[in-house]
C-alpha cells in the first residue's frame, strides 16, 4: 500500500469539529461552548477527543476547574482558524450567490462642528 493509499488523519475531519474546538477554545469551558454551539456538553467532549485522536495530540488540559489549550492545542487553533473563517464566507458568499445577493452596502456617518445632528450618506454598489 502506497502513502496515497491511506487517507491522511484529516480527511475524516469535518467543519462542525473545527467549529466547536474553536468554541471550546474560546470559552475555555466545555460548558458554556456547549451552550454557545446549542449541543451537549458530553457531545463536545467526544467531539473534542476524536479531533485529539486526529490531530494525535491533547488540544486541552482539562481538570474538573480548569480548561486550558496545550500548546499543540495553540497551534492547531493559530492555524486552523483563518481556514475555517475562509471556509465560512466562501460557503456564505456561495449561499448569497445561489438566492440572488449580490454586491456591498456602505454606510457613512459624519459630524460637523457646526451641526447637531450627524450628516448620513448611503450607498450602494452592484459587483
Amino acid at each position: 500500500m502506497t502513502r496515497h493509499d491511506t487517507p491522511p488523519p484529516w480527511a475524516a475531519v469535518d467543519l462542525r469539529q473545527v467549529g466547536v474546538f474553536i468554541t471550546v477554545a474560546e470559552e475555555l469551558h466545555f460548558g458554556r461552548a456547549a451552550e454557545r454551539l446549542r449541543i451537549d456538553r458530553s457531545r463536545v467532549s467526544q467531539i473534542i477527543n476524536t479531533l485529539e485522536g486526529r490531530v494525535g495530540g491533547r488540544l486541552f488540559d482539562r481538570t474538573s476547574r480548569r480548561v486550558r489549550l496545550t500548546p499543540v492545542g495553540e497551534r492547531f487553533l493559530r492555524n486552523v482558524t483563518p481556514h475555517y473563517e475562509n471556509l465560512h464566507a466562501a460557503f456564505q458568499d456561495a449561499r448569497e450567490a445561489a438566492i440572488g445577493v449580490a454586491g456591498s452596502l456602505r454606510i457613512g456617518i459624519s459630524t460637523c462642528a457646526r451641526r447637531r445632528q450627524p450628516i448620513i450618506r448611503t450607498g450602494a454598489r452592484e459587483e
